[in-house]
């Protein structure tokens, strides 16, 4: 969110990946950041900094979290524009 609302283009985002666009959707960065963190143990470092793929993998987890709707049945579920629903099948971040 800080990203998306700054005006004069700083975020803490930009710092970490300045080649970074503009984001049209709020993503859950939070939530794709301890997603990663649980698995990769990325806060428990001293002297590494995150490195920039796996920013962008982080990047990555939160597009797909931010489309994520889990119904009843616990499928993975997206809702298109008409409020249809259809089975995500394959992404693409090329």
């Amino acid at each position: 969110e800080e990203h998306r609302l700054s005006n004069d283009g700083t975020s803490r985002l930009r710092e970490a990946v300045p080649t970074i666009g503009t984001f049209f959707t709020a993503l859950p960065l939070a939530r794709a950041w301890q997603r990663y963190d649980t698995k990769y143990k990325v806060s428990k470092r001293r002297f590494v900094s995150p490195s920039f793929n796996e920013i962008r993998q982080i990047l990555n987890s939160a597009q797909i979290l931010a489309f994520e709707k889990i119904d009843h049945d616990h499928s993975l579920r997206i809702e298109n524009a008409e409020n249809n629903h259809s089975s995500l099948e394959f992404v693409s971040f090329d």
